[in-house]
């Protein structure tokens, strides 16, 4: 299960942000936190997401396919 964490307005907003982390990083990272903060700030939602492999307690990412379907 791919871990998520929704910021910003719940509603009456016309686009939202998608925030990817790197490799060796997680939804958590000072860098992402620091966008999501910033942009619910100015009212424009955001999702933080981690992918599958960081879920599974792996460091290496999973194949290009596997990151694009999740």
């Amino acid at each position: 299960m791919t871990t998520f964490v929704y910021q910003g307005p719940r509603r009456g907003f016309d686009r939202a942000v998608l925030l990817a982390h790197g490799a060796g990083a997680d939804l958590e990272a000072p860098a992402l936190r620091a966008v999501a903060d910033a942009l619910a700030d100015a009212r424009v939602p955001s999702l933080r997401f981690n992918y599958p492999y960081r879920d599974a307690g792996r460091r290496a990412p999973d194949r290009p396919a596997a990151l694009d379907a999740a």
